[in-house]
């Protein structure tokens, strides 16, 4: 398994994106975090699950929540 780290930015927007679902709907945003969770788990155990968007940065998308 693989260590997974979050920089501080990533984390800020994580933050902002749980309070703009939990102003949505509540729960929501709880519901967010779960899905966000369960990719990062994925990843940690086959970081090939995702695809390189820099030379040290994965993208993965979270299917009921799409980036825009």
């Amino acid at each position: 398994m693989f260590k997974i780290v979050l920089r501080k930015d990533a984390q800020l927007d994580l933050d902002e994106i749980f309070v703009w679902y939990e102003e949505q709907k509540e729960g929501l945003g709880f519901e967010f975090i779960d899905r966000f969770e369960e990719v990062l788990n994925k990843i940690a155990f086959n970081p090939r699950y995702t695809s390189f968007i820099l030379e040290d940065a994965r993208s993965a998308s979270l299917k009921r929540f799409p980036m825009k």
